[in-house]
């Protein structure tokens, strides 16, 4: 159901585990989805789940899960719910580097 689509569902969704206090990736995270608009919201879902809805199942969550500090693009386990995502220096690179992740899946059909 479309509705039950936003930045504020999705981001109630996302479980960070393992970025140190210092980090910028949960504030970075947090302001992007916020931005989102549904055509954007669908495309980080089909990165991230395989799917562009929100999964109806009560307690779902996505793992964001840290990962040590490189220039490579998250990586989405779609089967898993887990998100790795490198502990990026600042929000730029963190901004870019999801946006082409988003932008290049290319494992399931465009949204």
């Amino acid at each position: 159901d479309d509705d039950r689509l936003t930045p504020d569902r999705l981001y109630e969704t996302l479980r960070f585990v393992g970025f140190p206090d210092d980090s910028v990736v949960p504030g970075a995270f947090e302001k992007t989805v916020r931005a989102f608009d549904k055509d954007s919201l669908r495309r980080f879902l089909v990165f991230a789940t395989g799917s562009p809805g929100l999964p109806s199942a009560p307690g779902f969550e996505l793992q964001v899960r840290a990962q040590p500090r490189s220039p490579a693009l998250p990586v989405a386990h779609t089967s898993f719910f887990h998100l790795d995502i490198p502990d990026y220096a600042d929000e730029g690179e963190f901004v870019a580097k999801l946006t082409t992740a988003i932008l290049e899946c290319g494992t399931f059909d465009r949204v």
